[in-house]
């Protein structure tokens, strides 16, 4: 059992008490369940949604978050649309079959022989649900991007904060891809902040994604001299 990396962790407890009381929070790429069970058990007033697409990982995480009443785990994935998608049989035991990275096995096509799963934009999933979005990870090997682009509504009304994995390397299609995403979150009037620690594949870091009015009020992390900032400014980098 893994879940997330131990710096990322404590930068989400450090921003956990500006995080909403209650409300959902959503662990997108939840793999084995692990990081899903994790913030379960931190965030016990939550409603903890760990979306994973393969069956044998979701098995998995039913497993690990077994008996925490506020775990849920969906099969499926985000994206920046609702709708249906597949990825071919014998792709269970591969990780990542959502993942840009490798090239993705999720196609919108059905059949006997393929592994039919759904997509859920966030904005949709939070409206079925009936909740507001507390705090959300989003590990999605290389779609952020598409998922961002569904959760719109989202990002301008309720501003939650939320993390996302990314690719800041020298390779050009990793680059373009992190500066798109980067314009992106910042249309929004969002702030970035890479954590110094290395995220599943080589290149790979998490982004602490934070509201740029949460910076500036009161001073939340960024300035001042408390315990907080200072671990903060130990942890993490601002992004331009």
């Amino acid at each position: 059992m893994s879940g997330l990396e131990p710096l990322l962790w404590e930068c989400i407890r450090l921003l956990s008490a500006y995080m909403p009381p209650s409300g959902m929070i959503l662990d997108a790429g939840a793999n084995d369940g692990s990081s899903t069970a994790m913030l379960a058990r931190e965030f016990r007033r939550h409603t903890v949604v760990g979306v994973e697409p393969t069956r044998v990982n979701v098995k998995r995480a039913l497993e690990l978050t077994a008996g925490l009443q506020n775990a849920v785990i969906l099969r499926g994935v985000l994206s920046e649309s609702s709708g249906a998608l597949s990825y071919p049989l014998g792709r269970e035991f591969r990780a990542g079959v959502l993942s840009q990275v490798t090239g993705s096995d999720l196609q919108p096509t059905f059949g006997r022989r393929r592994n039919n799963i759904t997509a859920h934009s966030v904005d949709s999933l939070l409206l079925e649900r009936g909740q507001a979005l507390a705090f959300a990870h989003f590990d999605a090997e290389g779609h952020e991007l598409s998922i961002l682009r569904g959760m719109q509504r989202t990002l301008s009304q309720t501003r939650p904060l939320f993390t996302a994995e990314a690719f800041p390397s020298d390779k050009p299609s990793e680059r373009r891809a992190f500066r798109q995403l980067k314009l992106f979150i910042h249309s929004f009037n969002y702030t970035m902040h890479e954590v110094r620690e290395t995220c599943g594949n080589k290149g790979c870091r998490n982004f602490l994604c934070v509201p740029a009015e949460l910076a500036r009020v009161g001073g939340v992390l960024f300035t001042g001299g408390d315990g907080l900032a200072r671990s903060w400014s130990s942890a993490v980098s601002c992004v331009d």
